[in-house]
């Protein structure tokens, strides 16, 4: 209970570390029962909340999101793995804890059930899918990791992300990143924006590798969200702080915020929304609250088998040759650009990748807004900015849609009127489709709908005008 939260993850923040724990416990069941030991419900249960988390942040090709820090080590290694995949902790976690929700969506890692445990094991998890429970959008609220899933027709093909809005760490924090509100995103199974890696725990790559630049979030002034020390601990730490995670049929989010920032001469605070629409795209929102000027960059780290391209200054494609192609289109304000930077997908190991870097100044409180959608759904083309408030027209695939975050007080789109954390109406010409979330008072139709935290509430439009709540 020291060591895993109460929602299964691990104290240090690392998903490596994650699967290190798991080991370990899953290891000592099993001497238990060979040496006919009891072993207590408690910690079963324990140890299976662990397992749990792990899936969570593993993501549909078995390979788990860099969350923290990855030393390359593994408990007991029999089977050759791609970098990352943490399968065989998994499918042997499953066998013996007999917890099918614990099942890797691709077969990969299976073989070491029958080094382990024996060929019955092996056949016997042959058949087995993935359950249910690891296919859907999971809060870890005491570890805050928090995953978005869509699922597809088959798991290894599930849209899945991963926002990274938790604490810092444990003890002095050894083993965690300046990664509050990064997220790390698969299209159709295929991983395309990911987090850097570790590259090494010496040296003064290690503190680029744990810089808040380094991941897929806002950095504000050039300064990490939590400042670094030496290479195993931190002169500030911040922790992020949910703001709202719901999910409904049809759209799903997740919000969150963190004061790193406050430290600053003018301190800011940074919040961060994501709005999945099934079979649409996501929607993002970065806020940064403040008084005075300041520099904000955004990354968005691709994966090193990814192509990134920019076809206008706003829209960029990232595909991963003819498995998946992410559209991304940025906020007007920014300017951005490709740049080739180093990730480390395995400790020690370093390769090239690209990345999307976009920069803006901003005086007082401003909202970026990206959008982003798989080139067979509603890819996106062009973002604009509507007049002064929080409000942008996408264009996409399928049409025009208007979106709002209503930062400061309530916004309206077309019959809808929101003060919550995001507000869409999908459809610019003829609207079909309103979706709100987060704590609020929703108006649509001549009625009002008070919404809490973790709400997500979806309106569809009859042909004959009328507006029905369908969740």
């Amino acid at each position: 209970t020291t060591q895993i939260r109460p929602d299964g993850v691990y104290f240090e923040q690392s998903a490596w570390y994650q699967s290190y724990t798991v080991d370990f416990y899953v290891l000592g069941v099993a001497w238990a029962r060979q040496a006919g030991l009891p072993v207590p419900a408690d910690l079963l249960a324990l140890i299976r909340r662990a397992a749990a988390a792990l899936r969570v942040v593993t993501r549909p090709d078995g390979t788990i999101a860099r969350l923290g820090d990855d030393d390359g080590g593994r408990t007991l290694p029999l089977t050759t793995a791609a970098f990352g995949d943490m399968t065989d902790s998994l499918w042997r976690a499953a066998w013996l804890l007999d917890d099918f929700d614990l099942l890797p969506s691709v077969t990969a890692g299976r073989d070491a059930l029958l080094w382990l445990e024996g060929p019955a094991a092996f056949d016997a998890m042959g058949s087995r899918l993935p359950g249910t429970a690891a296919r859907r959008s999971t809060a870890l609220r005491d570890g805050g990791w928090y995953t978005l899933i869509e699922r597809s027709e088959s798991a290894e093909r599930d849209h899945w992300l991963v926002l990274d809005a938790g604490p810092h760490g444990a003890l002095s924090s050894a083993h965690s990143h300046a990664d509050a509100l990064s997220f790390d995103l698969s299209v159709h199974g295929v991983p395309i924006l990911v987090d850097a890696g570790t590259g090494q725990y010496v040296g003064p790559r290690r503190r680029t590798y744990r810089s808040t630049a380094a991941h897929n979030t806002v950095t504000v002034d050039g300064s990490d969200s939590s400042e670094q020390g030496t290479s195993f601990n931190w002169r500030s730490t911040t922790d992020a702080v949910l703001d709202g995670f719901g999910t409904t049929l049809g759209a799903s989010f997740v919000a969150a915020s963190h004061d790193g920032y406050r430290r600053l001469a003018d301190p800011v605070r940074h919040h961060r929304t994501i709005l999945r629409f099934h079979r649409h795209y996501w929607l993002m929102f970065d806020t940064l609250d403040a008084s005075a000027s300041h520099h904000v960059a955004l990354m968005l780290q691709a994966a090193p088998d990814v192509q990134v391209t920019q076809l206008t200054p706003q829209l960029f494609t990232m595909s991963a040759g003819e498995s998946a192609t992410l559209a991304v289109v940025l906020d007007p304000a920014l300017q951005s650009h490709i740049e080739r930077r180093q990730v480390s997908p395995a400790y020690a190991l370093e390769l090239e990748a690209s990345a999307v870097t976009a920069e803006t100044a901003i005086s007082g409180s401003a909202t970026l807004c990206t959008v982003l959608g798989a080139d067979d759904e509603a890819a996106p083309s062009k973002l604009e900015r509507v007049g002064t408030e929080p409000v942008w027209r996408v264009t996409h695939a399928k049409g025009i849609d208007f979106v709002a975050c209503p930062t400061s007080g309530p916004l309206s789109l077309g019959p809808a009127r929101f003060d919550g954390r995001v507000l869409a109406l999908l459809g610019a010409d003829e609207p079909h489709t309103v979706v709100a979330a987060g704590a609020g008072t929703l108006h649509l139709a001549g009625r009002a709908y008070t919404l809490v935290a973790d709400d997500v509430r979806l309106a569809r439009c009859a042909p004959n005008g009328t507006w029905t709540m369908e969740s």
